[in-house]
């Protein structure tokens, strides 16, 4: 946690004006690791952003909210969200928002709000389980370590790559790197060709995936880094960055 035993404060502004607001974060901060942090856009005209968070914690400002919550920009809980609900069963290590603000939680949980889902699930901003995202099967078989959007203009727009330890999804093959379907499901014509545990991925704006995997010394084109093309997911080798140490 992050040691707080009252309630911290912030002062805004005291520019030019002089003029000071003191806003309270929060009461006492989440009792464990938050590995996901990401703003959501408002919801109407008038409306503020917000963060959603995802971890492995199961109390935020003493309410009950298993390893998902979302929080005003000043810490307080939006009460929108239903952490009665049930929230994941293990940890969550990756979050996405979506253009329609549904979040794509990826981690190394078998269930969220008691409903089987492996590694990935889509929740609502209410917390409520998207049941219209894997709607068949349950997920993957080992842990989601990176979840990255496809936010290019192409046929691909909004499609999720996901990175982790597994090697298959929903049965079907796919190692360590895959790509769903903005409703869950597997795209076949993505067959990424890297060799590690996917640790981190970034899109770029022509809609490459850039990788941070475990394979530092079996790349020798691009150690523990290496870019997929956006069309099958086959190793860019005209991308030769100098390599991780660790």
């Amino acid at each position: 946690g992050n040691g707080y035993t009252s309630a911290p404060t912030v002062t805004i502004g005291g520019g030019g004006s002089g003029a000071t607001a003191t806003a309270t974060i929060g009461a006492v901060g989440v009792n464990s690791t938050v590995y996901a942090l990401v703003p959501l856009a408002p919801q109407t005209a008038t409306g503020a952003v917000r963060l959603f968070l995802g971890g492995n914690f199961t109390n935020v400002n003493n309410t009950t909210l298993n390893r998902v919550a979302i929080m005003t920009l000043f810490g307080a809980l939006d009460l929108n969200f239903n952490g009665a609900l049930g929230g994941a069963d293990n940890q969550v290590f990756a979050a996405a928002a979506q253009a329609d603000g549904n979040i794509v939680i990826g981690g190394q949980f078998l269930n969220v709000n008691g409903t089987a889902r492996a590694d990935i699930a889509r929740i609502k901003q209410d917390g409520t389980l998207d049941t219209g995202f894997l709607a068949t099967g349950v997920g993957f078989n080992a842990t989601v370590n990176t979840l990255a959007l496809m936010f290019t203009p192409t046929a691909n727009n909004g499609q999720i790559v996901v990175g982790g330890n597994f090697n298959t999804f929903n049965g079907v093959s796919a190692t360590n790197t895959a790509r769903l379907t903005t409703t869950g499901t597997l795209d076949s014509t993505f067959v990424a060709t890297n060799t590690g545990s996917n640790f981190y991925s970034l899109v770029q704006e022509d809609g490459s995936v850039l990788q941070r995997n475990g394979a530092l010394l079996a790349n020798p084109v691009s150690p523990g880094l290496v870019r997929l093309g956006v069309t099958t997911g086959a190793r860019d080798t005209t991308f030769a960055f100098g390599g991780l140490a660790n």
